[in-house]
């Protein structure tokens, strides 16, 4: 499985500086006063080193109303390193009353913070009840077949996400009208009620492009998810192989003026295969815990936007 994680590389001059104030820092909660003054430390000192201790010293705190929003507060100071601290330590706590605050954190321009925010967005989609997702664009860019291919390759990638359990997928049957609070929808056979509990919202963004004719080909697909904001949370991509299907069995009142049945398009079994890949490695990456913010991109410099595409 190939996934490309939401964010950039820590930024070396800033790196230090969070990684020497995490150190002797209580994880746990905090005596009522000494939280208090950290809360305050938070919203008032002067000096960014102290707010960013300050925000780091809350870890244990996170579930607490008045820590969780001076902590949402520092995610706007002025200095990266406190923003940085501050998405930590609500990464540590991850909580759906956060998410919009930390998705848009996660397109900050200092790498540092954009790389702790990305890391607490996907903690989060990892542990809420219900992901929220609607296709903003799945499709193939080839001109023949072209909505018949995209239309097999979304229904792979959705199959797979109402299987897997724990994602409401807010779309018709085009994969574009939003799905009211309290209506439900038929989805090849399996009903969709309302939401029924607080979720977070995601976009799916891909394309499949296939190779071949007819009787045998080949698909190449990508599958980005993108949180508010736009930013990318996870990208896979996957490669599948489709022969025609067989053909139906005869029709006996068939004549001489009747079209011929042919089995499905190999073109369209490889779209829905690949579709259900790419569905596949999208729910082991929700289900990931996202235990550190660095994921595998830390050997490899900073990302590049390619992620965008």
């Amino acid at each position: 499985m190939r996934t490309r994680p939401l964010t950039r590389c820590p930024s070396s001059r800033h790196l230090w500086v969070v990684a020497a104030l995490l150190v002797s820092l209580p994880a746990e909660g905090l005596g009522e006063d000494v939280a208090t003054k950290a809360i305050s430390a938070l919203g008032t000192e002067r000096n960014p080193k102290i707010r960013a201790q300050a925000a780091l010293a809350l870890r244990g705190e996170a579930g607490n109303p008045e820590a969780r929003e001076a902590l949402l507060q520092g995610l706007g100071d002025p200095s990266p390193m406190v923003r940085a601290a501050a998405a930590n330590v609500l990464g540590q706590h991850a909580d759906s009353r956060t998410y919009d605050a930390l998705a848009s954190a996660a397109s900050d321009p200092d790498p540092l913070v954009a790389r702790w925010a990305g890391w607490a967005v996907r903690r989060i989609l990892s542990t809420v009840p219900k992901v929220k997702v609607r296709v903003k664009g799945l499709k193939s860019p080839v001109r023949e077949k072209s909505d018949e291919i995209a239309k097999s390759y979304q229904e792979g990638v959705l199959t797979v996400l109402l299987e897997a359990g724990g994602f409401d997928v807010s779309s018709s049957m085009d994969f574009t009208d939003e799905l009211e609070a309290g209506e439900g929808v038929a989805f090849f056979g399996l009903a969709l009620p309302g939401v029924a509990v607080q979720a977070v919202q995601v976009a799916l963004v891909g394309r499949v492009v296939t190779t071949g004719d007819r009787s045998a080909a080949r698909a190449e697909a990508f599958l980005r998810v993108e949180v508010p904001g736009g930013a990318t949370a996870w990208s896979v991509t996957a490669q599948a192989e489709g022969v025609e299907g067989p053909a139906p069995p005869p029709d006996p009142y068939a004549d001489e003026y009747s079209i011929e049945k042919r089995g499905e398009d190999a073109r369209l079994v490889a779209a829905a295969a690949v579709g259900r890949e790419v569905g596949r490695q999208l729910v082991d990456a929700f289900r990931s815990s996202a235990e550190s913010p660095v994921d595998g991109e830390k050997q490899r410099g900073p990302a590049s936007r390619r992620s965008r595409r």
